[in-house]
């Protein structure tokens, strides 16, 4: 018996060892706690993400939260302003998210005061955040988390008209010389770089060619993962070079609209020693609740984003 247990790690010690030494990153796309989902889940923190332990267990977790956190500030101007309530931080929590994605159209809807109190809140349980900050500077910085002897760093960018300068808070923009130089200054430092970008128009399938020359510039310049959001519709996933590009993940626990049932999917990474291993994860948004789907309706959910990823000459679901 102590032969055959010997023989069996000897031939399987990669199987072994990645085991041991696999990190998970999983991304959802635009996560809006408040509104129509305030009014639905009231007080039932728990209900969002009950489903959803992958998303706890994963070594690090990321969604675009697209509000302000606060009570406070002023109304901005526009067609929709939504605002989350402090005790929504409850349901990140529960939920395993780590860290956000706050470069876009919607955290400045209740002006620098809300602005403020959210990167407050945040900081107060230890959920980090990217893409704004006090000023340019601030908004620019990353966040480096170090899991089992990798660095892995993030960065968001946004086009919105409330981008900070060098005197003003508000999001990083999405400018090519902002990237190239956060960029330059990351490579030697981490092992893995992730940027995260609100871009494209609403409701459109096919990433237009400004982010596909974006995402291009930015796997050239060092990235190796490119995360987007914003049109509310999934898009496909291309890989371009050594990088991958998640041009839409879509909407997630999205409450800025009435839909209370829609397809979207989780965006599933995983390093493995020196591999780096990509998966979508179908699911159900019912009510404000994700849902993991039946067998036939994963693979309706994982056709549509082959088909929506064919346009590439290369993607995560071709051959090689």
């Amino acid at each position: 018996m102590k032969k055959i247990l010997f023989l069996l790690f000897i031939l399987i010690p990669d199987y072994f060892y990645s085991q041991v030494d696999t990190i998970t990153i999983i991304f959802g796309g635009d996560c809006t706690l408040a509104y129509h989902f305030e009014n639905f889940v009231r007080d039932d923190f728990k209900y969002p993400f009950k489903n959803l332990d992958i998303l706890r267990n994963a070594d690090i977790s990321m969604i675009n939260l697209e509000n302000p956190i606060s009570i406070k500030g002023t109304k901005i101007e526009k067609e929709f302003n939504f605002r989350m309530h402090p005790k929504y931080l409850n349901t990140l929590l529960d939920g395993g998210i780590d860290i956000v994605s706050l470069a876009n159209n919607h955290v400045y809807d209740y002006g620098e005061e809300a602005l403020f109190d959210t990167m407050k809140y945040l900081d107060s349980c230890d959920i980090k955040y990217v893409g704004i900050g006090k000023d340019l500077t601030d908004a620019r910085k990353p966040v480096i988390f170090t899991v089992k002897n990798k660095k892995i760093a993030f960065l968001s960018y946004s086009g919105s008209s409330f981008a900070a300068n060098y005197k003003k808070a508000g999001s990083a923009p999405r400018n090519k010389k902002i990237i190239y130089e956060d960029l330059k200054k990351l490579k030697g430092i981490v092992d893995y770089i992730i940027i995260n970008y609100h871009w494209g128009e609403e409701k459109e399938e096919y990433p237009n060619e400004y982010q596909k020359d974006l995402a291009h510039f930015t796997i050239d310049s060092g990235a190796d993962l490119v995360i987007g959001h914003h049109p509310h519709v999934l898009q496909g996933i291309e890989r371009y070079k050594s990088g991958v590009i998640v041009y839409s993940l879509g909407n997630f626990i999205f409450g800025g609209n009435n839909r209370r049932k829609y397809e979207t999917i989780l965006f599933e990474v995983k390093i493995i020693n020196s591999k780096i291993l990509y998966n979508v994860i179908p699911l159900i948004i019912t009510n404000w609740q994700a849902l993991i789907p039946d067998d036939n309706q994963k693979n309706i959910i994982i056709n549509k984003v082959k088909q929506l990823s064919s346009i590439f000459k290369e993607s995560i679901f071709s051959k090689n």
